[in-house]
């Protein structure tokens, strides 16, 4: 399968989880971007759907008599309808498939030759490839359209996950790394307030320090704006608590993640840097900033990999214990176990999704949710895949700015810094911290290299470097 650059001559439409041990059902929700959308106002899971009328812009088709050379219709969320199109081409054993901005090209031995409205096997040909494209979604075929039905955990089974893996956190290491800090806490005050009665009351609390926060500190599911609109909407109905719970079951399939991912590939140790005084400003203040190398990258993909069977696979008990092994690097040289990994290449394991309500292929975050397993997971999804290392570093990097405590600081007087950050080498940079306001630090560089991190107590000596400079 391929995905197609541009929309179908023939088409030209606007809009279109890994499931838990334990769910209900409920009906699924859809994003905000920059993009237009149309969404039309939310229904209850038990309301009619009063579908979108065909799209604007969508050219009829008039080559057969009658008209079945493309379907139009729509899927329903939680905040209204996405369109989507289907076109055959028979001769060519493939389908078009479009949702939202997504074009999909989608390579079928069973491709019909027709797709005509209120005919039941075309509806559930079209199920067929949206059950694929879209695995989160439990599809169902209602009233010449479609619906999409997302499973949650309820709030007390949320809860005793967030405490379980809070509680694990506190245990492992001494500083739990802000964003992961952050996230789990919005996760845990969701939790808590939708397991009491007067939920309602409390969720827009809830809502008010959540758009309050960075948009790096909220979960992926809440960089959604429309996910955001849906959760923050003044609605008190039985829709809307399960809204919440979706939410607040995503957040924690990230939370569960990145904890384990944290205990897998982070070693705590101390970074020690030098500098001679000559170069220092008056402060005696140094800036540093590390960011991680292609080999740090590879290890962490590969770190995700076991980090995602056991978020979603394992008791949470099991798998804390499980991921230790990665201690065993502690205090170990620069050695060839890290120099021979190589980069990750391979996407065949990669959880494959096409779409999830709220979020395309052209989502900045679509990516990390994908991998994490949070979109869910078909082995025949028709989307497109990671091919290239930019793909792959993006994800890496979205992981190690979650689980890293730092990666960029001061340093003054002892030039001592205690750090949890991924095993593998780092390129850093050393800047004096200039006297004068609205100076720019990438005018006071001191010194630039690599520092391979294994966890044990470690310095930048850079003074020799310094005299050469001079």
């Amino acid at each position: 399968m391929k995905k197609l650059i541009w929309p179908c001559k023939k088409l030209r439409c606007s809009s279109f989880l890994h499931t838990l041990p334990f769910f209900f059902l409920s009906s699924c929700s859809l994003r905000d971007d920059p993009l237009p959308r149309k969404a039309i106002p939310t229904l209850g899971v038990e309301s009619s759907f009063n579908f979108l009328s065909p799209l604007q812009g969508l050219k009829s088709i008039a080559a057969s008599e009658d008209n079945c050379s493309s379907l139009q219709s729509s899927i329903q969320t939680p905040v209204g309808k996405i369109a989507i199109a289907v076109h055959p081409i028979k001769e060519k054993r493939k389908t078009i498939l479009q949702v939202e901005e997504d074009t999909f090209e989608i390579l079928d031995p069973n491709t019909p030759a027709k797709v005509c409205k209120n005919n039941p096997a075309t509806y559930k040909y079209v199920a067929s490839l949206l059950e694929k494209a879209v695995p989160a979604c439990r599809i169902q075929v209602q009233n010449n359209g479609f619906s999409c039905a997302l499973p949650y955990h309820s709030a007390e089974d949320n809860l005793d996950k967030v405490k379980e893996v809070k509680l694990a956190l506190l245990k492992q290491v001494k500083r739990v790394p802000y964003l992961l800090s952050r996230r789990l806490t919005l996760a845990e005050n969701l939790a808590s307030l939708l397991n009491s009665q007067h939920w309602a009351d409390s969720l827009q609390a809830f809502c008010g320090v959540m758009e309050a926060s960075l948009p790096v500190e909220r979960p992926l599911i809440l960089s959604s704006k429309l996910w955001r609109t849906a959760l923050c909407t003044q609605d008190t109905s039985r829709h809307k608590y399960e809204v919440a719970l979706i939410v607040l079951t995503k957040a924690v399939e990230e939370i569960s993640f990145m904890h384990i991912l944290q205990d897998e590939a982070n070693l705590a140790g101390n970074l020690a840097v030098h500098v001679p005084n000559a170069r220092l400003p008056a402060s005696k203040k140094v800036w540093v900033k590390l960011e991680a190398a292609p080999d740090t990258v590879s290890n962490v993909l590969a770190a995700a990999e076991n980090a995602r069977a056991a978020a979603f696979a394992l008791p949470l008990a099991l798998s804390v214990k499980k991921h230790k092994t990665r201690k065993a690097l502690r205090g170990k040289p620069a050695s060839a176990e890290l120099a021979k990994v190589n980069p990750v290449q391979d996407s065949t394991k990669t959880p494959r999704a096409c779409w999830f309500p709220g979020f395309s292929t052209k989502e900045h975050y679509f990516e990390p949710g994908r991998y994490i397993g949070m979109w869910g997971n078909d082995a025949n999804s028709p989307c497109p895949q990671q091919e290239s290392k930019a793909d792959f570093a993006g994800v890496a990097r979205y992981f190690i700015d979650t689980i890293s405590a730092e990666t960029t600081f001061e340093l003054m007087e002892s030039n001592d810094k205690p750090l949890s950050l991924p095993a593998g080498p780092y390129l850093y940079s050393v800047y004096e911290i200039p006297d004068k306001l609205g100076e720019k630090l990438e005018n006071h560089l001191v010194d630039q290299g690599t520092v391979i991190w294994n966890g044990s107590q470690q310095g930048l000596t850079i003074a020799e470097k310094i005299e050469k400079i001079k």
